[in-house]
């Protein structure tokens, strides 16, 4: 197993990282008193996604223990989805003795809780179902994709095919690229939009194709450049949007769709391509930190190092090397945003930007954890000029549920918050219109009064609090709320030694 060294100081590089959410209301952050006052109101408001990154470098080699907390192997690298960043496969080391012999095997996110305070990832597996992990040297990518396409691309489908094979007319659009976006349609994966003005200087937003797709490619949109398309002209319920079916960008064009409609990276002749290529979502983890990297048409150095966000797993900021001194001594490492980077084929990452950005770009932290707060992740985005913090691409929904019959309640309850001891999880089965046990919440106050509040479904939540121990220091906000004529006191927020869990805000209230 091996290890990256960081060029600007003596210690072993701090980069990496994976992880999976706890669910997708449930955010691990910086303890609130590391917050900045401004980025702690933002949170308290429920207008801050909360984040957790840790770095490749630092959850790399951290121990995997079965349901039974009896050790299997160690965390070795992780293989993402190359456009969006996505975590798809934590990989195993598995069996081997002083690190040797073995076999790496790749764990599904859908199996794993983190214990971030030992430093462990358990996996919900007894060791006969490890042992039946694939193994990432001899596993066939195009057999994942066809057996478990369910888990492990749940959204590679196009959104807008019926519409194109229904509609025939097909019209030109040129102009220069003033911004490329990455938004997910309903029920789709992630896809590349770009706005382009032409020669009389009207915008228009155009889609291109998924990320992974369009963006492995050594040639893809930047902004800046001049580019043409050929686009159907489709008119959704809310708006009318434009979709390529062929794109042009320097001088090379790529064919989307066939007249038909039908996309090509859904073609059977494409997804059987092998892991790698430019019709494959995947890529290592291991592969992009060491990878060179170019901005424009220039070399800008190499990828140092990798964050990535344990709430929403992806990829949030690359540490770029830019090789500015003498055989790379003293560089300063310097942050870059997944949004602006692309792994591609050729095994180059290529930023959407200058090597001056990059050179002068905001560097990169000694604690990881300061990419937490909204402060300097924001500085990073606008060096860039691209759109800071955006919603987690997992859907948010409150702890009691899609269809929260509590939110109308909450939202108009008395809010409060209590800091005391963390005595225990319990349960209660009464609770007006829940279908299942509620978890109890019970602290001893700073006052010396015993206070129970009501978390969410048993099923749901007990996990999430499962590093608490007896007697730790926790503060839960709430708010009191009124129900059938009775009174509860329902959890918002609880913060521990490990961070933030959100259980409602109304930034993730079920809508109504």
């Amino acid at each position: 197993m091996t290890t990256n060294t960081k060029r600007t100081k003596p210690t072993l590089l701090i980069a990496a990282v994976a992880g999976l959410a706890f669910s997708a209301t449930s955010v691990l952050a910086d303890p609130p008193q590391k917050k900045s006052p401004n980025d702690q109101k933002q949170m308290m408001q429920g207008e801050q996604v909360v984040y957790n990154i840790r770095s490749f470098g630092d959850v790399k080699g951290w121990t995997v223990e079965n349901s039974l907390n009896k050790e299997v192997g160690v965390i070795e690298d992780f293989v993402i989805d190359r456009g969006t960043g996505q975590i798809r496969y934590v990989v195993l080391e598995h069996g081997s003795v002083l690190g040797l012999g073995g076999a790496n095997r790749l764990v599904s996110p859908e199996s794993m809780i983190w214990l971030t305070a030992d430093k462990k990832l358990r996996i919900n597996m007894t060791e006969a179902d490890v042992e039946r992990l694939p193994k990432l040297n001899t596993i066939n990518w195009s057999l994942v994709d066809k057996q478990n396409r369910e888990a492990s691309e749940p959204n590679r489908v196009d959104p807008y095919a019926t519409q194109i094979s229904e509609t025939k007319d097909r019209q030109k659009a040129a102009g220069m690229i003033t911004n490329v976006d990455r938004r997910t349609p309903r029920d789709a994966d992630e896809f590349v939009v770009v706005t382009i003005r032409d020669d009389r200087d009207r915008s228009r937003e155009i889609v291109v194709g998924p990320t992974w797709y369009i963006m492995s490619r050594a040639t893809a949109p930047q902004r800046g450049d001049r580019v043409e398309f050929e686009v159907v002209q489709l008119r959704d319920t809310n708006e009318a949007m434009a979709v390529a079916t062929t794109a042009t960008f320097n001088g090379q064009t790529l064919q989307l769709r066939d007249r038909n409609g039908q996309a090509e990276w859904l073609k059977p002749e494409n997804t059987r391509q092998a892991y790698g290529a430019a019709t494959h979502p995947f890529v290592r983890m291991s592969q992009l930190v060491g990878a060179p990297v170019v901005a424009g048409t220039r070399d800008a150095g190499e990828v140092q190092s990798a964050f990535i966000d344990l709430h929403s797993n992806s990829v949030q900021f690359l540490g770029i090397d830019p090789n500015e001194n003498f055989l790379g001594m003293a560089d300063t490492i310097r942050l870059a945003p997944w949004t602006i980077a692309r792994y591609t084929i050729d095994e180059q990452v290529r930023l959407d930007a200058t090597d001056q950005m990059i050179k002068n770009s905001p560097e990169e932290p000694d604690d990881a954890t300061e990419l937490n707060a909204a402060s300097f992740r924001a500085q990073v985005f606008q060096h860039y000029g691209v759109k800071s913090d955006q919603p987690a691409r997992q859907s948010a929904q409150s702890a009691w549920g899609e269809n929260n019959p509590y939110d109308r309640a909450i939202r108009d309850g008395q809010p409060a918050t209590v800091r005391g001891s963390f005595i225990e999880l319990a349960k209660t089965d009464k609770f007006p219109m829940a279908k299942e046990p509620v978890t109890v919440l019970v602290l001893r106050s700073n006052d010396g009064a015993k206070k129970m509040v009501h978390i969410g479904p048993a099923s749901q939540y007990a996990n999430q609090f499962r590093e608490c121990k007896t007697g730790d220091e926790v503060t839960v906000e709430y708010r009191t709320v009124k129900i059938d004529g009775n009174t509860y006191e329902i959890a918002t927020r609880v913060h521990t030694d490990n961070g933030v869990i959100t259980l409602w805000s109304p930034a993730l209230a079920s809508a109504k």
